[in-house]
C-alpha cells in the first residue's frame, strides 16, 4: 500500500456513475479506490472501460497531489528538524564564547590583582635608608655584620632593591638575615638588577605556579631550622 491517505472525488465522477446499474458502479468506485490507494488498475470491457478511461486522468492527477504533498511535507519536516539542530549549535557556540570571555576576563582580573599587589609592595619602599628599614621591619638593632654584608650588597643592588627584599622576609614571616640574603642571591643568580626587572620575574614566577611557564626555581633554605644573630 503506497502513503496517499486521501484524494479529490469531483463531481463528474458522481455524473459518469449515476446512470449505472448498482454492481457496475459498485465496481467502478471499487476500482477507483483501489487505483489511489495500492495503484491497482481494473480490467475493464464495455461501458465500464469507457468510463474509467475519462476518470483515470484526474485521478492519476489527483494521486501525483497527494504524493508530492507527502513528500513535502517530510521534506519540510526534515529542514525544521536541520535548521532546529543548527539553531542549537549555533546557541551552544555562543555560550562556549561567552565562557571563553568570562573565563579570559576571570585570568585578566587575576592578573591585575596580582600586578597591584606587586605595585602597593613597591610603594612600601619609603625614603628610609636601608639600615633603619631593616630594623623597623626586623623588629631589632642590625648586627654589624649584618651592616656590613648590606654594605656590600648595596653595591650591587640599589636601596629600593634591598627594600624590597626585606619586604619578601616579612611578607614570608621570615625575618631572618641569611633569608634576606637568598633572596637577593637569587636576584643576582637570576641577573636582575633593576626593580623592574624584580617585578617582571615575579609576575614570572606566578605563572609557573599556575603551569603557565619556566624560571629558575626559587632558592630552598630552612630558616625555620636557622638561628639567626
Amino acid at each position: 500500500m503506497n502513503e496517499i491517505t486521501g484524494f479529490t472525488f469531483f463531481s463528474s465522477y458522481y455524473e459518469c456513475l449515476k446512470d449505472l446499474n448498482e454492481e457496475d458502479r459498485r465496481d467502478l468506485l471499487d476500482a477507483i479506490v483501489d487505483y489511489i490507494f495500492i495503484d491497482k488498475e481494473p480490467e475493464f470491457t464495455g461501458i465500464k472501460r469507457s468510463i474509467w478511461i475519462l476518470m483515470k486522468p484526474n485521478l492519476t492527477t489527483s494521486k501525483n497531489k497527494s504524493k508530492n504533498a507527502k513528500k513535502e511535507t517530510k521534506e519540510n519536516q526534515k529542514k525544521i528538524k536541520s535548521k532546529s539542530k543548527r539553531n542549537q549549535k549555533e546557541i551552544s557556540g555562543l555560550h562556549d564564547k561567552d565562557k571563553e570571555k568570562e573565563k579570559d576576563k576571570d585570568e585578566n582580573k587575576e592578573e591585575e590583582i596580582e600586578d597591584e599587589d606587586i605595585i602597593i609592595r613597591s610603594n612600601n619602599n619609603n625614603n628610609k635608608d636601608v639600615f633603619s628599614y631593616f630594623e623597623e621591619n626586623f623588629g631589632r638593632t642590625i648586627a654589624s655584620i649584618e651592616y656590613e654584608k648590606i654594605n656590600q650588597w648595596l653595591e650591587k643592588f640599589d636601596d629600593r632593591m634591598i627594600k624590597r627584599a626585606i619586604n619578601e622576609c616579612v611578607l614570608n614571616n621570615a625575618r631572618v638575615f641569611r633569608y634576606l640574603e637568598g633572596i637577593l642571591n637569587n636576584w643576582k643568580s637570576n641577573n636582575l638588577k633593576t626593580e623592574n626587572d624584580v617585578i617582571e620575574f615575579e609576575k614570572k614566577f606566578h605563572n609557573h605556579n599556575r603551569g603557565d611557564g619556566s624560571i629558575k626555581e626559587i632558592f630552598d633554605y630552612n630558616w625555620l631550622e636557622d638561628n639567626d644573630e
